[in-house]
């Protein structure tokens, strides 16, 4: 059992990392990168956020779309990153919600009721597990919607740079293969 789950979690490790794809450093190269209207964050160099719908992009800004507002242009000078919103299901948080709910119904029912009253057992377990598998799946559906996560699609490049190999792979929908890329 130990090695099955030594080899489930370096699949899982390796899975997550298969699916990243390596920031660009050229504003231009976000057109291959985004579809228009896709939700993006823009990190300016002074730290400030700004949340907008990706439009286009150009050597010299980046243009988002806000929702009922005029097209803003961001200066590439002010530019140090830009995030990509990931699409995600809600279905990730149902289900992990209602396990945490289920279980949390089973030691409610077993808290109640002991080890040695099977009526009270069957009763408190109709009323318990449906009740808090419920209430645990819409609060995981809740809380999985609020918790965005952005992906890196855009890093400045910095002149700084350390000398060095870099091996990434790269997954998208008709490209799968390695990129490699020397520092110096």
């Amino acid at each position: 059992m130990n090695i099955l789950t030594r080899c489930l979690a370096g699949l899982f490790l390796f899975v997550s990392t298969a699916w990243a794809q390596e920031p660009t450093h050229s504003l231009p190269d976000l057109a291959q990168r985004l579809q228009k209207g896709d939700p993006v964050r823009v990190t300016a160099k002074d730290g400030t956020i700004i949340s907008g719908r990706f439009d286009t992009a150009s050597d010299s800004s980046l243009r988002l779309n806000g929702s009922g507002r005029t097209p803003r242009n961001i200066p590439a000078d002010m530019i140090s990153q830009v995030s990509r919103k990931r699409p995600e299901s809600a279905w990730n948080g149902v289900l992990i919600g209602a396990a945490v709910g289920a279980a949390s119904g089973l030691v409610a029912m077993s808290a109640s009721c002991g080890s040695n009253d099977s009526e009270c057992a069957a009763i408190a377990g109709l009323a318990f597990i449906p009740t808090f598998t419920g209430g645990g799946a819409a609060l995981g559906a809740i809380l999985d919607k609020l918790h965005s996560k952005y992906d890196p699609v855009y890093l400045q490049q910095t002149s700084l740079q350390r000398p060095g190999l870099r091996v990434t792979p790269v997954a998208a929908k008709l490209v799968r293969g390695i990129r490699v890329s020397v520092s110096f």
